[in-house]
C-alpha cells in the first residue's frame, strides 16, 4: 500500500510540474506576442517623428499625399504646416504645434519603452521558472 502511495505522489507532483511549464508557457507566448506589438508601436512613433521633421521643412502650398485608411492616400496640398490636428484620445481631437506632438509622442515612447521594459522582466523570471522547473 506504501508503494502505490508515493507513486500517487510521485504522479501528482509530475502532473503538477507540467501543469506549471504549461501554464508559464502559454504566459511566455502572450507576452512575446505583446512584446511584438509594442516594438511596433515603437518602430511607428518613430516613424511618425521622422515625418513630422520632414514635415517642417515643407513649405505652405507643397503637395503632399495624405492617408485616408490603410492604403489609401489622396494628394493634397497643405494650408498650413505650424499646426496639426492631433487625436488626444476619445476622439477628442485639439490643434497642436509639431513640437508639442512631438512632445507627445515621446511621452507615448517613454510609456510605451516603460511596459516593454516590464514585460521583458517578467518572461525573464518565466524563463529562469521553466528552467528551474526542467531541472527537477
Amino acid at each position: 500500500m506504501k508503494h502505490t502511495h508515493k507513486e500517487g505522489a510521485v504522479c501528482e507532483h509530475s502532473h503538477s510540474h507540467d501543469a506549471e511549464m504549461q501554464s508559464l508557457g502559454m504566459k511566455a507566448q502572450i507576452i512575446s506576442e505583446q512584446l511584438d506589438k509594442l516594438d511596433s508601436n515603437l518602430v511607428e512613433l518613430e516613424y511618425v517623428k521622422n515625418c513630422l521633421d520632414e514635415l517642417k521643412g515643407m513649405k505652405k502650398g507643397s503637395e503632399i499625399l495624405s492617408p485616408i485608411n490603410s492604403g489609401i492616400f489622396i494628394k493634397a496640398t497643405l494650408a498650413d504646416t505650424s499646426k496639426l490636428a492631433v487625436n488626444v484620445g476619445k476622439n477628442v481631437v485639439v490643434e497642436k504645434t509639431i513640437e508639442e506632438t512631438k512632445e507627445l509622442l515621446d511621452g507615448k515612447f517613454e510609456e510605451l519603452s516603460k511596459m516593454r521594459e516590464e514585460l521583458i522582466s517578467e518572461m525573464q523570471k518565466i524563463e529562469k521558472r521553466l528552467i528551474e522547473l526542467g531541472e527537477h
